[in-house]
């Protein structure tokens, strides 16, 4: 029989074609088992031969584990599947399918990332408990179901503080309070902006967790928050790969120039290799966090560390991610290792990743950037970007969503241009993002007022 790998996604299909083309160029068959809702925004959408990618396309609504056992058990009559894999897909209104997805596998025989690990990465709450007990976490954070528990945790953690979902994704309704009466106003948002409907797959599902000696903790999402500590110092993200149960850190992103904003966290412009930090300050932080995937036990993954170097208490995590990273990543990576990210996810999902290339020394300082909408809208058009390719530094530039695309802005990130750049000084990096943010024209026409910019 044919090889075959089984990618399964709730989210966007688009994010599986770089990978089922990896998956083909090394001799591999792929099989797409996919929301039905997507599948048809996908047809809809972009204009490309699916076929092209996919031998088979299973669009489906049920992504329960045992529906989702019933459809590998039939694939097994024709194809021998050596994978089961999932991209990007973590919280959704059935589950962790990430979580899902990697019991499947392993159930199979399958190279996987570990089940459990997965849904410690993707609860907030929970990863924390899981430094907590392996000593690398204070207790500076707690678990909330109520604004009088919100105001009774922060007499405890002390101001400033913030206040964010258990799940979520993209600095989804990160809220800081520097006292009681924006704790107060940050709660009330919190509850309102999540009943209004933002995000509604990463919250609407209730669930028990199964915690070791057979005890177990009940979630849920919609009306179960974190309050924790606000860490004060430069952030950084932490590339590392898991895989033959080694733990390999492979870059860290500087985030230069990075904003706090209502209700999110946006960066802007990361540096690699880091400006703010010091030898000994990066010896720490990669520590830190090799010790932290090694005991989580995630295993043949990417992951994507977001992390903080405090003032007082030095490396700490704020989030885990089993995935590469976002923004421009993949190009950093295949800067310094000469990657493609794709090939060597298809690598770690079928269990054929042995060891990694050295890291490329390069003369010069990289960054990438971001460009996000100031307001919601329908994205017309974005100007200036042919210019801009044109400059001194520019690598490569991008704008990420076609026109026509609805934008948001309120609560949480969205990449309209992201670009990588070249350059002999931190100095010069900053001052050509600065440029290219002064020629760039993005012109929205809103909702409500239909008005441009």
């Amino acid at each position: 029989m044919n090889k075959a790998i089984v990618f399964i996604e709730v989210g966007s299909i688009l994010n599986l074609l770089s990978r089922a083309d990896a998956a083909h160029r090394m001799g591999y068959h792929t099989i797409c088992v996919v929301e039905v809702y997507e599948y048809e925004k996908f047809c809809r959408e972009y204009h490309v031969d699916k076929h092209s990618y996919f031998d088979v396309i299973i669009p489906i609504n049920n992504f329960s584990y045992e529906n989702l056992l019933n459809i590998l058990y039939k694939l097994q009559k024709n194809w021998e599947i050596i994978a089961v894999h999932n991209v990007a897909s973590l919280c959704h209104s059935q589950g962790y399918i990430a979580a899902t997805v990697a019991l499947l596998a392993n159930d199979l025989g399958l190279p996987n990332k570990n089940h459990s690990s997965i849904i410690e990465c993707s609860n907030k709450y929970l990863m924390r408990e899981k430094l907590y007990q392996i000593g690398l976490q204070d207790k500076d954070y707690a678990l909330v179901t109520s604004l009088s528990d919100c105001l009774i945790a922060a007499d405890f953690i002390g101001y400033p503080l913030i206040l964010k979902p258990v799940n979520g994704s993209a600095s989804h309704l990160i809220l800081k309070a520097d006292n009681k009466s924006e704790l107060v106003e940050n709660y009330q948002y919190m509850c309102r902006r999540i009943e209004e409907g933002g995000n509604p797959g990463q919250y609407n599902f209730a669930h028990n967790f199964q915690l070791p000696r057979n005890r177990s903790i009940f979630m849920d999402p919609r009306n179960m928050f974190l309050v924790e500590k606000y860490l004060e110092g430069p952030e950084v993200s932490i590339e590392m790969i898991v895989f033959q149960n080694q733990v390999v850190p492979l870059l860290i992103h500087d985030k230069v120039i990075l904003t706090e904003e209502r209700s999110k966290v946006l960066e802007h412009f990361l540096v690699t290799p880091p400006d703010r930090l010091n030898h000994e300050q990066i010896d720490e932080l990669l520590n830190y966090a090799e010790t932290a995937i090694d005991k989580i036990k995630l295993n043949q993954s990417f992951v994507h560390l977001e992390m903080r170097y405090d003032k007082n208490s030095g490396p700490r995590i704020i989030e885990i991610n089993p995935r590469i990273g976002g923004m421009l990543v993949p190009q950093s990576l295949k800067t310094y290792y000469g990657m493609d990210v794709s090939e060597w996810e298809i690598l770690l999902c079928t269990g054929s990743l042995i060891s990694i290339p050295a890291k490329i020394e390069q003369k010069n300082k990289y960054a990438m950037f971001t460009i996000y909408p100031n307001q919601e809208g329908v994205l017309l058009s974005i100007e200036g970007l042919e210019e801009c390719r044109t400059k001194q530094g520019v690598v490569y530039i991008h704008q990420v969503y076609p026109n026509g695309t609805h934008v948001y802005c309120q609560d949480e990130e969205m990449f309209l241009v992201v670009g990588w750049l070249q350059g002999n000084s931190v100095e010069f990096l900053k001052d050509l993002y600065h440029e290219i943010n002064q020629r760039v024209n993005i012109r929205i026409e809103t909702n409500s007022l239909h008005e441009m910019i």
